[in-house]
C-alpha cells in the first residue's frame, strides 16, 4: 500500500508555491502601484505629459516644455561604494542645440557611473586652477571650455549642493542627472534591499532642474564653441 505521507508532502508543496505565487502576485502589484505614482506631483511641469510604465522599474515621464521633447529617467544606482542606493533622475532636453561639440562635467566620479556615459565625451581638461577638484571635465571642442568661463561657474553653482551629479550639453540633447532620492538606511544595512517605498518626485525641484538646464543650454548656444565655427561665421556675416 502507497504511503500516504508521501501525498500529503507533494500536496503541501503544491500548496506552498501557489501561496508565495499569490504573495509575490499581490507585493509585485503594491510595488508597481507605489512606483507609478512617483511622479503624480509633476503632471503641470510638461505639456503633453506621457508616463510609460517598465513593469516594476520605475517609470519614464515624457512629455513637451517650452517646444521640446523632454525625457525624465528614473535609475536606480547600487554599484557605488560606501553609499546608500540612490534614485537618480536622468532629464533630457532633446536638441538640436546650437553647440558644436559636447561638454560633460560630473561630480565625485568613482568610475561606476553607467548612467552618465561620461569617459565617452571627449578628453578630460582643467578649466582653472580654483575649479573644483570633485568636478571632472570632460570635452570634445577646447574652446567650449577656454571661452566659457561664465557658462562653466552656472554648471558649478548648479552642482554646488549635492544633488547634481552630471550636466552635459551637446548639439543632440542636453542633461542633468539630479538625486531625486536616498534608500532607506536601516533596511539596507539590515537587509541590503533597496527600499525606495513612498518615493515621490518633488515638482518644484524638478522644475529648479529644468530652468537650470535650460540656463545651461542658452549659455553654451551662445559660447563660442571653436575657432573654425568663429571663423565661418565671421565669413558668413
Amino acid at each position: 500500500m502507497r504511503d500516504p505521507s508521501g501525498v500529503w508532502v507533494l500536496c503541501l508543496f503544491a500548496l506552498g508555491v501557489v501561496v508565495l505565487g499569490l504573495v509575490h502576485r499581490r507585493h509585485a502589484t503594491r510595488v508597481r502601484a507605489d512606483r507609478g505614482r512617483l511622479f503624480e506631483s509633476c503632471s503641470e511641469l510638461l505639456e503633453a505629459p506621457c508616463l510609460v510604465p517598465r513593469g516594476l522599474d520605475f517609470p519614464l515621464l515624457q512629455g513637451r516644455r517650452r517646444g521640446r521633447d523632454i525625457r525624465i529617467e528614473p535609475v536606480v544606482d547600487t554599484l557605488s561604494m560606501r553609499t546608500l542606493p540612490v534614485l537618480w533622475l536622468v532629464v533630457t532636453v532633446r536638441g538640436p542645440h546650437r553647440v558644436v561639440g559636447q561638454l560633460s562635467v560630473l561630480a565625485r566620479a568613482c568610475g561606476t557611473e553607467f548612467y552618465a556615459r561620461h569617459d565617452q565625451v571627449g578628453e578630460r581638461v582643467s578649466p582653472a586652477a580654483e575649479w573644483p577638484a570633485a568636478l571632472s571635465v570632460r570635452c570634445d571642442e577646447s574652446d567650449l571650455v577656454a571661452e566659457s568661463a561664465e557658462l562653466l561657474e552656472r554648471i558649478r553653482a548648479a552642482m554646488a549642493d549635492g544633488t547634481v551629479k552630471q550636466v552635459l550639453v551637446g548639439p543632440s540633447s542636453a542633461r542633468v542627472v539630479w538625486r531625486c532620492a536616498t534608500a532607506d538606511s536601516g533596511t539596507y544595512r539590515v537587509t541590503r534591499r533597496v527600499d525606495l517605498t513612498q518615493t515621490r518626485v518633488d515638482a518644484a525641484a524638478l522644475e529648479e532642474v529644468l530652468e537650470a538646464l535650460d540656463a545651461v543650454v542658452a549659455l553654451a548656444e551662445t559660447a563660442v564653441t571653436s575657432p573654425s565655427e568663429a571663423h565661418r561665421q565671421a565669413g558668413v556675416r
